[in-house]
């Protein structure tokens, strides 16, 4: 990561390539010296984290810089209506590139639907960082054109079927009942789309600490884990029941149009579902670390997305944080009173992932949820009724007002906690130095209590 900072900073150059070359030579010249072949080698992952970084810097620029050539791109989420426009997500076809497009013709952007392609006069803006391009595009500047499925690529193809499959469920949803901000919360709990959600609504979510429970993210996954688990579940036979697993977890990551945190999710439970299969250890900050170069091997510009660096910041807060809360009360108690254990075990996590994010919402958002607590309290054991309500929705549709009810009353609860004075602090706009200086802090903090609970 520091690499990839360095090279997001500096252009490839001959002396990055000579760089990890002589530490490549050095690293395998230092192989009876344990400590400094580590370092040797650290300084190749930099460098070569930089290179990764400048070379997708170069893609990106010789795609966005050459203004005058058209270009396709494939629609891939609905249209949402703004003041002046209609906003539609969209892929470009040859560099895989994410532009948001807005249509200045609101009659025909409401009329988009997932999988059309788009032919565009004119390169969008450079994105800065991982962010999407904005293009915006009034008539005579685009048109709709024909494009076979087959001259897509296979990676563009899949996402699109499964895009696909979430719009028929999403119109089963809305078949189900009137559209409101309950639907709407149930659409983001489960299948990721948020397009429906009020201004108001995500205000109230994010001042109260629950906007990740609107946004997919690990929380939710591992709720589908463990029912997936429920029924592949066996000894006799362990590899195929992982492998289902692995197939089921990617599948409903395909499903809500994969975001960072679920990919995240989804990679570090794969990687636990083929070590359990070899009976090694669980999940710990190495298989979180493995995940991270994977998904920046692949993607090198996701550094700079807002969810990815919440998503890592706070499941590495709780792998680290986790074994101290734990220290402190008995795990014989624990497992003897199954209600005391969970509330325990929500609470701690809930304050570790906190810790683990807060500089880094104070600096994305300028805000700090001081309720968070009670929120997650109410909240997470919501999304586990909602994440199964909504399965039995599809299923039994008379249960569609109960689950609506219960969206409805934990909208209720938002709102209501987010009107009062003591909900959040607000008006935080820290450096970067001073989110750095934050995190110090949290470390210094976090190894005093450790080094005093070996002592004690």
């Amino acid at each position: 990561m520091a690499g990839m900072v360095a090279g997001s900073c500096w252009p490839v150059a001959v002396w990055w390539w000579a760089a990890l070359a002589g530490l490549v030579v050095l690293s395998a010249g230092l192989r009876n010296r344990g400590a400094l072949q580590s370092l040797a080698l650290a300084g190749c992952m930099a460098v070569a984290g930089a290179l990764l970084m400048s070379l997708e810097q170069q893609r990106k620029e010789r795609f966005f810089g050459c203004s005058e050539r058209p270009f396709r791109a494939v629609i891939v989420s609905s249209p949402v209506e703004k003041a002046r426009t209609v906003a539609v997500d969209a892929v470009t076809i040859s560099s895989q590139w994410p532009v948001r497009c807005y249509i200045y013709n609101k009659e025909e952007g409401r009329r988009f639907g997932i999988d059309q392609t788009l032919l565009v006069g004119q390169r969008p803006e450079a994105p800065r960082g991982a962010a999407p391009a904005h293009c915006l595009l009034r008539t005579g500047q685009w048109r709709r054109v024909a494009t076979s499925q087959s001259q897509l690529p296979l990676l563009l193809r899949s996402r699109l079927w499964f895009l696909q499959w979430r719009q028929l469920l999403l119109q089963r949803y809305r078949a189900l009942g009137a559209a409101n901000d309950a639907q709407a919360v149930v659409a983001a709990m489960t299948l990721g789309d948020r397009s429906r959600l009020s201004a108001r609504l995500r205000s109230a979510y994010a001042g109260t600490g629950a906007a990740h429970v609107l946004a997919l993210s690990g929380l939710h996954l591992g709720m589908v884990c463990s029912l997936l688990l429920l029924v592949v579940r066996g000894r006799r036979w362990r590899p195929l029941a992982q492998g289902v697993l692995v197939v089921a977890i990617w599948a409903f990551a395909f499903l809500v149009a994969l975001p960072a945190s679920v990919v995240r999710a989804a990679t570090m439970l794969s990687v636990y579902a083929l070590l359990s299969m070899g009976r090694r250890r669980g999940l710990s900050v190495n298989v979180l670390a493995f995940t991270a170069m994977v998904m920046l091997v692949a993607s090198p510009l996701s550094l700079f997305d807002v969810g990815f660096q919440l998503s890592f910041a706070a499941v590495f807060a709780i792998l680290a944080l986790m074994p101290l809360w734990d220290s402190w009360v008995s795990a014989q108690w624990l497992q003897g009173h199954r209600l005391a254990g969970w509330l325990w075990s929500l609470v701690t996590i809930s304050v570790s992932a906190q810790v683990g994010t807060a500089p880094l919402v104070a600096y994305y958002f300028g805000q700090f949820p001081v309720c968070f607590l009670l929120t997650n309290l109410v909240a997470v054991p919501a999304v586990w009724l909602l994440l199964h309500g909504a399965l039995l929705m599809l299923l039994l549709p008379v249960a569609a007002p109960a689950v609506l009810a219960l969206a409805h009353g934990l909208n209720a609860f938002m709102l209501w906690l987010a009107a009062q004075p003591w909900a959040s602090i607000g008006g935080l706009h820290p450096t970067a130095l001073q989110v750095a200086l934050a995190y110090v802090a949290i470390a210094a903090v976090v190894a005093a209590l450790m080094r005093l609970q070996r002592q004690g």
